[in-house]
Parts: C-alpha cells; structure tokens; sequence
C-alpha cells in the first residue's frame, strides 16, 4: 500500500469516527431537549389538575349526587393524569439509558480514534525512518560515484598533460637564448 493511499485511508477512518460522535452528540442533545420538554408538561398538567381536584372536592359537597358523576369523571382524569405521568417518567427513563448508550459509544468511537491515530503516527514514524535510511544510502553511493570518478579524471587529465608537454618539447628546437626560456623551464632548473 502506498504511502499516499495509507494516509487517505487513515484520514477516512479518523474522519468517520469524528462523523459518528459528532452524530451521537446531535442526537443525544436532541433527545435530551425533547425529555425535558416532555417533563415539563407533564408538570405543568399536574399543577392544573391539582386545583381542579379541589374545586371538584366543594361542588361535590354542594351538589353531592352531580358531583358523585363528576367525581367518577375526575377520577378517571386523574388517572388519565397519572398514566401520563408514568407514561412520561418511562420515556425519560428510557432517554436516560439511550444517553447513556451514547455516550458510551462516543468513548468506545474515541478509544477507536486514538487507536487509530497512533497506529497513523507509528506508520508514519516508520516511513519517516525508511525514507531517512535510503538519503543515507543515496548520499553515500553518490560520495563512493563521486570518488571514484574524480580520480580516475585527474589521473587522465594528468596524464594528457605530461604527453602534450612531451609532445610540445619534442617538436620545438632547444632554445638557446635565456630570454626565450619559458616559465617552466625556469622552475625546472
């Protein structure tokens, strides 16, 4: 696998993790929200049934047998009432526990992530050492390259130059004259 295609795919992972809980978190709030909102109408009839129950206790005390119909009728709302409540106190159970859920999903995402994110950086630190272990190579095999032509051209260089010096001694005269003796021949002597 490439190095390119490697780092893509531990992007995506990381990325689908990230996804995942920020998902999670969304909903988690949402429900939340929804739970509360719930309870708080659950509360808010409470409070009105309470004082319809006390109004309903002095009619039924005025007008006894109306109100024993009424009483039947209230009762069946209160436990109406009731139902609800319970039926509310459940779902806010219930949101309890799915919060939880998510939120322990949300740390086992997180312990995937960080799992994830160190095996990326062990990767990387592997690749970093096997791509400086080859420059070392490299720059070594160019320094044993660069050696070993050099001295081979100097040699040669050299060498042509003692046979264009024998050949320039060779076909010029010998001069006699001092003032036509080269610098050469001077440091010769």
């Amino acid at each position: 696998m490439s190095e390119e295609l490697f780092r893509v795919v531990i992007t995506a992972g990381v990325g689908v993790a990230v996804l995942c809980i920020a998902v999670m978190t969304v909903a988690a709030v949402g429900l939340a929200r929804t739970t509360s909102k719930m309870k708080q109408r659950v509360d808010s009839a409470m409070d009105r049934v309470e004082p319809i129950l006390a109004s309903v206790q002095r009619i039924t005390e005025a007008n006894e047998q109306k109100v024993s119909l009424i009483a039947d009728r209230g009762v069946e709302i209160a436990a109406s009432a009731k139902l609800i409540a319970e039926n509310a106190q459940d779902i806010t159970l219930q949101a309890r526990e799915i919060a939880a859920v998510a939120k322990d999903q949300a740390y086992v995402y997180a312990d995937v992530g960080r799992d994830v994110a160190e095996r990326a950086r062990d990767r990387v630190a592997q690749v970093d050492d096997a791509v400086d272990s080859t420059l070392d190579k490299v720059q070594h095999a160019g320094e044993t390259v660069r050696l070993a032509a050099i001295r081979p051209l100097k040699e040669a260089t050299a060498m042509f130059a003692g046979v264009k010096a024998a050949i320039s001694t060779l076909t010029r005269a010998r001069v006699a004259n001092a003032d036509r003796v080269t610098s050469d021949e001077e440091m010769f002597i």
